[in-house]
């Protein structure tokens, strides 16, 4: 998959943090990875497993840091 103009984002720097974190949750939320930067609500019923999690994390991770 090529990338394209929404997978081009800024570097954070000094004063773009607003911008940047903006599209970078924007970017997560097409990934399906959201839910990892966010507090996790985990429920008694539906508990994911942590090594899921965990992976689910490190592809966050990799997201943010440009892979």
């Amino acid at each position: 998959m090529s990338p394209s103009y929404a997978d081009n984002i800024d570097k954070l720097v000094e004063d773009n943090y607003f911008h940047w974190e903006f599209n970078m949750r924007m970017k997560l939320a097409r990934k399906g990875l959201l839910p990892q930067i966010i507090k996790p609500e985990f429920d008694q019923v539906s508990d994911r497993s942590t090594a899921e999690w965990k992976t689910n994390d490190l592809k966050a991770l990799g997201v943010i840091a440009g892979d």
